[in-house]
């Protein structure tokens, strides 16, 4: 039995793909959490929920475009966290650059004010730069940090305000950064650490494992060892087909969308339940050879609940 480990592979279609997903989906997410924020902003939460989403769309990006390399995953989740805390802040931008040019613009129609907008920009970036030392986006950021961010407190029957100077803010902020790249970092991680079947083509999903059998806890670690080197005849003998009181189950999935008396691989878990947890001991790839060893001599054996009573 050889023990999963993702191939590392990534296809250019694959990489093109996770491209285009993410631009697009990830400047959905980030203009629409700036405009949310201008309007209601929660203490801690927005920024989680902004992390989530941000990891959702990592873990699906990923996914989508069969990245089969860890590393790559967790890379490509870094730039695309990065990529959505980025248009976050240049929504900010923008919209201060386009309400002032709206402000002076004469027609008043879209376009003029989009090029007035793009005219204002050298304008405000002077400004920037004399009150902060940068231009551009930085620049924007260390302007609003002076003014510091103030969050409401509502208590009964009066209300406060909590406002944080500019290094806390800044500090806030950074905190709130390495959510959104570390939340996005670890889902695509996670996706490329799937199981994907190569022969098959694809992802395997949580619905196509078949329930095998269960093994006694205490022999867990004989059933695994053996497993491993390969003896399916001597680990049957620790296996019970169908279910029983086991905490340590063995699933199988197959690869192909073949049954499983068919030639090809097959992925063989054993995994090991605590309350609501599941924890997952081994996932290995097996033949159907193998597979079907392992099957005959489990309902060779004596099921161990005849030794019992």
């Amino acid at each position: 039995m050889r023990t999963y480990k993702p191939s590392g592979r990534i296809s250019f279609f694959g990489l093109i793909f996770f491209i285009i997903i993410g631009a697009i989906l990830g400047a959905v997410i980030g203009i629409v959490a700036y405009l949310i924020s201008t309007q209601i902003y929660f203490l801690v939460l927005s920024p989680l929920g902004l992390a989530a989403i941000s990891g959702g769309l990592a873990y699906v990006a990923v996914r989508m475009g069969k990245m089969r390399s860890p590393v790559i995953g967790l890379l490509a989740g870094l730039l695309l966290g990065g990529y959505i805390y980025g248009i976050y802040w240049g929504a900010g931008y923008a919209h201060e650059l386009i309400a002032e040019a709206a402000n002076t613009s004469k027609s008043g129609q879209p376009i003029d004010i989009l090029n007035e907008a793009l005219a204002l920009r050298p304008q405000l970036d002077r400004f920037l730069q004399r009150e902060t030392g940068q231009t551009g986006l930085i620049g924007y950021v260390l302007l609003l940090a002076e003014d510091g961010l103030s969050f409401s407190r509502t208590t009964s029957p009066s209300s406060s305000s909590i406002t944080l100077n500019r290094e806390m803010t800044l500090g806030y902020w950074g905190i709130e950064t390495l959510l959104v790249l570390g939340a996005s970092a670890i889902a695509g991680l996670r996706s490329a650490s799937q199981v994907y079947c190569e022969s098959g083509k694809r992802w395997l999903k949580e619905s196509d494992y078949q329930f095998v059998g269960t093994v006694d806890a205490r022999a867990s670690d004989q059933f695994l060892q053996l497993l491993r080197g390969g003896d399916f005849r001597s680990a049957a003998q620790y296996m019970t087909l169908g279910r029983s009181m086991g905490l340590v189950q063995v699933t199988v999935a197959m690869c192909t969308e073949e049954n499983l008396s068919s030639p090809g691989e097959l992925v063989l878990r054993v995994t090991r339940s605590a309350g609501n947890k599941t924890n997952e001991l081994l996932t290995g790839i097996v033949t159907s050879n193998e597979y079907k060893t392992l099957i005959d001599h489990a309902q060779q054996r004596v099921p161990l609940a005849a030794f019992t009573g």
